[in-house]
């Protein structure tokens, strides 16, 4: 996990134990992390047709959550995915690269009213950044670099969506669903005589998981 993910979170768990008789919900969760597009597929004049897309693998992450009543709760979400990414380029080469993903959100989570004795739904939305990061992205950046060139995009502001469930598995609460990410992803490349911006692809990268809540202890008896 990234060292701006871990002070992410610090900080989360900080500001939810600051408020006095708030209490503090924390979801570790895993999951599985598959999206849906593209980041590039572009035919630029620097790189010549390239196709960037990253793969679906295993997700691990936590959300730290204040309840503003019984069925509204403030949340923030931190996952983390060391998703490879696949190239097919005509000037760079093709394979297969390490490389990682990072989100970093903050959200509303509004809740339906009990199934039953131990069963709830849940419906959530709010604003992600999502990072591209690892061994890929770092040599791409430096690749850029040695051009004479500049680059921005590796990070991106969009949409945080989801729905899921809640459930007790005898007397452990569990948090299971999906979030749904959607934002642009394009690249500028600059110098001082200009610039280039690769044609804007939008992403849709979806976590679906589960976790247990830990929760229970008002802050201000801690």
């Amino acid at each position: 996990m990234t060292a701006t993910g871990l002070r992410w979170l610090a900080l989360l768990t900080v500001a939810a134990r600051l408020g006095s008789g708030q209490s503090v919900e924390v979801t570790p969760f895993a999951g599985v992390y598959a999206p849906a597009f593209e980041l590039v597929n572009e035919s630029a004049s620097y790189f010549g047709q390239i196709t960037v897309q990253h793969k679906s693998t295993v997700a691990l992450g936590a959300r730290v959550g204040i309840p503003l009543s019984p069925r509204v709760t403030l949340e923030g979400v931190l996952s983390y995915a060391a998703s490879g990414v696949q190239v097919v380029s005509t000037s760079l080469g093709n394979g297969d690269e390490d490389a990682s993903v990072t989100v970093l959100g903050a959200q509303v989570a509004v809740g339906s009213p009990a199934v039953g004795k131990s069963v709830a739904f849940h419906f959530t939305a709010g604003l992600a950044r999502v990072i591209h990061g690892g061994k890929y992205w770092k040599d791409f950046e430096t690749t850029v670099r040695n051009a004479g060139l500049r680059v921005t995009g590796m990070g991106r502001f969009g949409l945080l969506l989801g729905a899921g469930l809640t459930f007790k598995a005898g007397s452990v609460p569990v948090r299971t669903g999906f979030d749904a990410m959607l934002y642009d992803s394009e690249f500028t490349f600059s110098d001082n005589f200009g610039s280039e911006t690769t044609q804007a692809q939008l992403q849709a990268d979806l976590h679906v998981y589960a976790g247990v809540t830990l929760s229970g202890k008002r802050a201000s008896a801690r």
